[in-house]
């Protein structure tokens, strides 16, 4: 098994510490600091020329990478405690993986909840092996930018708690691998893009407590990964379109202006799950037969609590 090789700085001359790989590919900067502490206590000793090849081999992280983060903490940060500029294992919110073929580490995740002040920092494109993205409170204002599409192998996305507003870019449709999408809590506001569609890994999505408005686009019915989708407390309207339901799919449309729910939902063989539209404008008298079958008698109640002046009866 491929070793890498730590330097461990000591009050005594320089300890090397040797990890096995498998315990590093994946590790967070924090939790790798706690590692190497944990082993000053055994004395290595090594000649000269077996020191030179130990620094030589030793992994560092990615200069992009590396450069990267130093601006987005002097943009939007501090969060958390200080960052020492010079040393990794003091930058909270980021995690490294290994590449064991460059013997570099890359960062693969920024995921904290801080207090984040000014624009989402356009350095944040030039990590491009980074999965999640999570950027959760503070004062964060401007657009979701058009780059975002650029971050190929994001997996999880979540900017929520924040000020951040304009319409979704359709360059989102990009990100092939994501699977979870949360962007709740802002000032967003126009319509869905219908690139939404494109997400083919999406398995979660929530856009909640926003201004977004138009109608649901169809689009979405091509997202066969799809397992839950919370579009609550927006501005959506119009005709639920019945078109994304799926079997397995668990929809929450509360707190919008949906108007109309097509009756064929309810048909005890229709094997998708009603969306729940509780606080929207349904209004209407419902059939007879829709309150005979066993799905109205579960679910029905995803239809009470309209808006004042609407309701079905």
């Amino acid at each position: 098994m491929d070793d890498v090789i730590f330097v461990v700085y000591t009050n005594e001359p320089f300890h090397y510490l040797t990890l096995p790989i498998m315990i590093l590919k994946r590790i967070s900067l924090l939790s790798l600091a706690v590692y190497v502490v944990s082993f000053t206590l055994f004395n290595c000793t090594y000649s000269l020329s077996h020191e030179k090849t130990l620094i030589e081999t030793a992994p560092s992280l990615n200069k992009q990478d590396s450069v990267a983060m130093i601006q987005v903490y002097h943009k939007i940060g501090p969060w958390g405690e200080p960052w020492v500029l010079e040393d990794i294992h003091t930058w909270c919110g980021v995690t490294v993986e290994l590449d064991s073929v460059k013997n570099e580490y890359r960062v693969v995740e920024f995921n904290y909840y801080g207090n984040f002040r000014g624009q989402i920092p356009e350095d944040f494109r030039q990590l491009t092996e980074l999965k999640v993205l999570g950027l959760g409170g503070g004062t964060l204002s401007g657009p979701v930018p058009p780059w975002i599409g650029e971050l190929k192998k994001l997996e999880t996305l979540y900017i929520g708690y924040n000020q951040v507003s304009g319409s979704l870019p359709k360059e989102i449709g990009k990100l092939k691998h994501l699977k979870s999408l949360t962007l709740g809590n802002n000032r967003l506001s126009g319509e869905l893009p219908r690139e939404l569609g494109h997400l083919s890994d999406l398995e979660k999505l929530s856009i909640v407590d926003t201004q977004i408005t138009g109608k649901i686009p169809r689009s979405l019915s091509k997202l066969k990964k799809l397992r839950r989708m919370d579009l609550v407390r927006n501005k959506l309207q119009g005709k639920f379109p019945v078109q994304i339901l799926k079997p397995g799919l668990l929809v929450n449309c509360t707190g919008n202006n949906i108007s109309e729910l097509p009756f064929d939902i309810w048909k005890d063989n229709n094997p998708n799950l009603p969306p729940n539209l509780q606080k929207n404008q349904l209004s209407g008298e419902i059939p007879s037969w829709v309150k005979n079958t066993s799905k109205w008698k579960k679910f029905g109640f995803y239809t009470n609590n309209q808006q004042p002046g609407y309701g079905l009866h």
